[in-house]
């Protein structure tokens, strides 16, 4: 009896590791799970911010005028990455061809904690900011912080290796479960 349970347990095996062997082979590499893995190349940053304004009006030497000078501290979310909407991947048989753009500044958010009511802070002499005052420092500001994380060009070379390093990884260990070689071809955009 035990004889024909081994025998019986060996088929069940062989059968198992027979039947994941031809699941493998029908799975094939995917341009949306290539874009996936690209994705995951990106960078969050996180800025502690400060937005200034100043009105400076000419006419403030009037007594009754006074300008508007405040500053608002606040924190932001920069991403920096590959843009994937000009991500390019061709695969035809054995080969992957990727055009892949250069990494940079892909958003820049207000965190939701950002800016708390204690954050605006006036100049004694000033006073009080409306509300368009202080969007248009925030903008400025964001604006700005756009401009100088662009300029990072060791960080926008680290996430273009980063999002390439994992679509080679990616690439070549589909390879490996389906048992094909690929053979990646990379086009600078």
């Amino acid at each position: 009896m035990k004889r024909v349970f081994l025998i019986l347990l060996a088929i069940m095996v062989f059968c198992s590791a027979c039947n994941l062997s031809s699941q493998n082979k029908n799975k094939k590499l995917k341009v949306a799970q290539v874009r996936a893995v690209a994705e995951l190349g990106t960078y969050d940053l996180y800025y502690h911010n400060i937005a200034k304004f100043d009105s400076d009006h000419w006419y403030t030497f009037i007594p009754l005028f006074k300008d508007t000078k405040f500053w608002i501290e606040y924190d932001s979310k920069v991403t920096v990455g590959v843009d994937l909407n000009k991500l390019k991947v061709e695969i035809v048989g054995d080969k992957v061809k990727i055009n892949e753009p250069k990494a940079r500044v892909l958003d820049v958010k207000i965190e939701k904690h950002g800016i708390k009511d204690d954050s605006v802070y006036c100049h004694p002499d000033s006073v009080k900011p409306t509300t368009d005052e202080q969007n248009t420092a925030i903008a400025e500001a964001q604006k700005n912080l756009k401009k100088e994380v662009g300029k990072e060009k060791v960080l926008l070379e680290q996430a273009e290796k980063r999002a390439k390093k994992l679509i080679t990884d990616y690439v070549t260990n589909i390879g490996k479960v389906i048992e094909k070689n690929y053979v990646i071809e990379w086009q600078e955009e």
